[in-house]
């Protein structure tokens, strides 16, 4: 089914390609049959709106169970039950709510967050009628912050929700590696970007050293070149931290809610429960023990 459509350019509002594309990258071919049952039913010019709507609502439920972490291990049996019934794809979907997208996207996969902000991209070149609305699948996910941040990131203060520094070592770890894995601190770049410049400071991410490209240079994207080198690396009163990276959550956030998200109350954003993930214990010693390269300049709980 995915034949053709490696190294051709999306535009986001070809419905057909962006859900196949989705399915391609999340790994979903379990979906196939259902897809297949669409395209045949409405195969004619009449129903294309038809066609388009029930791929939209399958897109829909895909995403948001991307975004929120949950299983895929029963789609063969929903796929079946999909074809019997085309109305229960929605009714899927919508047990999902906003709220739920918002919490998962404060900690989601690198999987779940290329799909996301490839077509944030094309969504914003849409809405903007950029000339150029097409992109090609050529990019590779970036951490602004690295999750290996302790060896040049310490000099930067960990920040809470209000802009203020967390002093406490304990809860400054837990909060920078909560942040870590925020949507608010991942970009895509090409594959130019230089791999050796992945864990060093902000500015050296972003100028590059030594000939060597950073992101600026490695970048067209708006999700980069707005939202992390206009409004924040050229203000020179702000640093790539938690705050900036929360900001940047909560305005993607609003962009995945109008892309996928339920339609009742799409502009009401709860920060509070966006920002209430908190990683477990056993995850954060995992993490911390694969990063963490010298605890006696970053003393913890974990490592002490």
């Amino acid at each position: 089914m995915y034949f053709g459509l490696y190294h051709q350019k999306y535009k986001f509002d070809e419905q057909k390609e962006r859900l196949l594309y989705i399915l391609d990258k999340a790994d979903l071919s379990t979906l196939q049959p259902y897809v297949l049952y669409l395209l045949k039913k409405y195969q004619s010019k009449e129903q294309e709106s038809i066609l388009n709507e029930r791929l939209n609502d399958l897109e829909k439920f895909v995403v948001r169970r991307l975004l929120t972490g949950k299983s895929n291990k029963n789609y063969n049996k929903d796929c079946k039950s999909f074809i019997a019934e085309e109305s229960y794809v929605k009714e899927m979907a919508n047990e999902i709510s906003n709220e739920e997208i918002l919490v998962g996207i404060n900690h989601i996969d690198n999987r779940a967050a290329t799909i996301a902000l490839f077509w944030i991209e094309l969504y914003r070149r849409k809405s903007e009628l950029k000339d150029e609305n097409k992109l090609e699948d050529k990019y590779t996910l970036e951490h602004v912050m690295p999750q290996q941040w302790h060896e040049y990131w310490l000099d930067v203060p960990v920040k809470d929700i209000d802009d203020t520094v967390i002093n406490d070592v304990v809860n400054a770890e837990i909060q920078r590696t909560k942040y870590i894995y925020s949507i608010g601190n991942m970009t895509l770049l090409t594959g130019r970007f230089n791999t050796s410049l992945r864990n060093y400071t902000f500015k050296r991410k972003m100028e590059g050293e030594d000939g060597k490209p950073g992101v600026i240079e490695c970048s067209s994207l708006s999700i980069t070149t707005r939202d992390i080198v206009e409004e924040v690396y050229k203000d020179t009163k702000k640093t790539w931290d938690e705050y900036q990276i929360l900001l940047r959550e909560q305005k993607l956030g609003k962009e995945i809610i109008e892309i996928w998200g339920q339609k009742d109350g799409i502009n009401k954003i709860d920060i509070q429960k966006a920002t209430s993930y908190v990683p477990k214990e056993e995850d954060l010693i995992k993490i911390h023990d694969t990063q963490c390269i010298n605890c006696k300049n970053f003393k913890s709980k974990i490592c002490s």
